[in-house]
C-alpha cells in the first residue's frame, strides 16, 4: 500500500495532475497474494496440490512458475507494474530473510565450527588407514567391509563401538 501512495505521488509530480488511483493499475492485490504464495511455498516446498483434482504438483514447482511469470511481467510491464512487483517481492524477501537463522552464517560461528572440526578430527579416525569405525570385539572397520554397520552399545560404560554381528552378542563392559 505504501508503494501505491509513493507511485501516486511520483505520477502527480511527473504529470502535474491528479490521476485516479485506478488508472495507475496498482489497486489489484494480485502481486501481494502471490508474494504470500511464495512465502507459503518457501515454508512447505514439498507440499502437493492437485491441479484439476487429478495432477499432483509440488508447491516449489508452482513457485518457480510464478517467479518466471513475475520476471516476465516485470520486464515487459509499465512503471506501475514494475513497482507493484518489486514492492510485493520485497515483502517476500523481508519475510524470507527474517525467518532464517542467520547466526549460523556469522564469521564467529564459522570459526567455531572450523575449530571444532579440527579438534575432533584426530579422535574420529584410527591409525589403520583412516577408518572411522572399529568393532571393539573383532576389530573390523568399514574399510574391511563397506556394508558393515556400526553402533554404540547403550548398556556399556564408555564409548565402545560394535559391528552389526557383535552388537547384541558382546559382553557388556561395566
Amino acid at each position: 500500500m505504501i508503494a501505491v501512495f509513493i507511485l501516486y505521488g511520483v505520477f502527480y509530480l511527473i504529470y502535474g495532475i491528479e490521476l485516479p488511483l485506478s488508472s495507475i493499475g496498482l489497486i489489484s492485490t494480485n502481486y501481494i497474494t502471490m508474494s504470500i504464495f511464495l512465502a507459503f511455498a518457501s515454508i512447505y516446498p514439498d507440499m502437493e496440490v492437485l491441479l484439476y483434482f487429478i495432477l499432483p504438483i509440488k508447491m516449489k514447482w508452482m513457485a518457480f512458475v510464478y517467479a518466471a511469470m513475475a520476471l516476465y511481467y516485470f520486464f515487459t510491464g509499465s512503471l506501475a507494474t514494475k513497482v507493484a512487483i518489486a514492492a510485493s517481492l520485497l515483502n517476500f524477501v523481508i519475510f524470507f530473510l527474517s525467518s532464517r537463522n542467520m547466526k549460523r552464517f556469522s564469521p564467529k560461528e564459522q570459526a567455531r565450527k572450523a575449530k571444532f572440526k579440527q579438534q575432533t578430527r584426530p579422535h574420529m579416525t584410527y591409525a589403520n588407514g583412516g577408518a572411522r569405525h572399529r568393532c571393539a570385539v573383532c576389530g573390523r572397520t568399514e574399510l574391511d567391509d563397506p556394508t558393515l554397520e556400526f553402533r554404540f552399545c547403550s548398556k556399556c560404560n564408555g564409548n565402545y563401538e560394535y559391528c552389526q554381528d557383535h552388537l547384541f552378542t558382546h559382553e557388556h563392559v561395566k
